[in-house]
This record gives C-alpha cells, structure tokens and sequence, in this order.
C-alpha cells in the first residue's frame, strides 16, 4: 500500500483497491484510543475526544470562551443548555455541556476531515442540529441544509467489546457522504475519473457500527 497526502495535507491511498470507485479513510485517537472508519463508495470522516476539560485549571467557562469562534449562536445556546435525554451519562450541569460541547464539536471534526478540507473551513459556516436520540444529527452549509450527509454520534464505552479506562468518557462521531462534495484536490487523488459524482450519491447507508481491534489483533504474525 503506497500513502500521499493532498495539499491540505489530507492522507488518502494513492494505489487504487481493487474494483472499489474511491476507496478512503479517516482517523482519529483520544487517550489510549484509535478509532478508524473507511469505505470503498462514499467518503467518511471520524473523531473521537474525552469528555473533560483540556485544562484542569481553568473553568468551563473560560474554556467554552476560547472557542467561541467554532460555532454559531443556535449551537451555543444547545451546548450550554447541556445534553440531555436517552443515553446521556453526564449527572452534573457543567458535564452536560461538556458533553454537548465534544458533540458539536466531533461532528465538526469528522465533517472537515471527510471532505478533506481540515481547518480550511470557517467552522461557523457548518451549523449542526442534534437529534432527540442524542445519537444522529443533521448539518446545514451556509444555512442550507445538507440532507445527503448522515452523521452518527455515541459514547465509546457503548461500543460492544470496548472497555474503557475506569471514570473516562470519550465521544466519537462518525459521518458519511458523496464524494461529490469534497474539495478538488481530494477529489482528483481519491475518485476514479470513469465514475460520474452522480454515480455516488445515491442510496448512501448510514453505519453505527464499530470493530474492536487490539494492538495483537493489527500485528499480522508471519
């Protein structure tokens, strides 16, 4: 397998898999953890953040102030109202926000990455609605709404198999879509060009679901 990376210095395979139209990659580590997702059809993008204060010493507070330029108003005024609902295992008000703040801002993560664009994007321009089921969310571009997208959200800890470290909490948020909607220089390294852009962006599947794969299970043994 030969690996380049675009001028955005997106990572993509630069052989061609097999009979597959883009075949592509996203990863992301948190802690002791690495999450990975890949797909031959549509683009897929990924990431996964402890739900904790990165700074121990400063407040909530001055921590949502530092990043006040990643997300619009309407996203604010959910992230401070803290996650609530089905499958929320934040108890106290500041970890409700948290928990919504590393929502908002995986799914952010994961939607740069898959179009291969990173830190490129003003993040205001991307505005997220987070479903009731705390699970699934929707993204609008510049206030238009982006139903060929699908995004998925869940605690790493609900993953089956996975064991995380005792009293840590970690989201990861994974999303799928057309390769029709990646930047250019992504575009022209990742899909073949007999394929239409129509071609891929029918019929996307949405996957909730992950591997559990240990460092002994990676190592291929000769």
């Amino acid at each position: 397998m030969k690996y380049a990376r675009t001028t955005e210095g997106k990572p993509y395979l630069s052989n061609k898999v097999g009979q597959f139209r883009c075949f592509n990659f996203n990863v992301s580590h948190a802690g002791e953890y690495v999450v990975i997702a890949s797909h031959p059809d549509c683009v897929v993008g990924v990431d996964v953040m402890e739900v904790d204060l990165p700074n121990k010493k400063e407040t909530i507070d001055d921590f949502f102030s530092t990043m006040e330029y990643c997300f619009t108003k309407y996203e604010w005024i959910n992230i401070k109202a803290g996650s609530t609902g089905a499958g929320v295992r934040a108890h106290t008000s500041d970890k409700r926000r948290l928990d919504q703040f590393f929502r908002h801002w995986c799914l952010k993560e994961a939607y740069i990455k898959a179009i291969g664009i990173g830190l490129g994007l003003e993040l205001q321009r991307a505005q997220f609605t987070i479903d009731n089921d705390n699970n699934t969310a929707t993204i609008a571009i510049d206030g238009i709404p982006q139903p060929q997208w699908s995004f998925v959200i869940t605690y790493l800890e609900h993953i089956p198999g996975m064991e995380p470290a005792s009293g840590l909490e970690y989201i990861v948020a994974t999303c799928i879509g057309p390769p029709a909607d990646v930047i250019p220089s992504y575009y022209e390294a990742v899909i073949r060009p007999s394929i239409s852009a129509e071609a891929v962006t029918q019929n996307l599947p949405i996957h909730n679901s992950y591997s559990i794969l240990t460092p002994e299970k990676l190592v291929r043994r000769e």
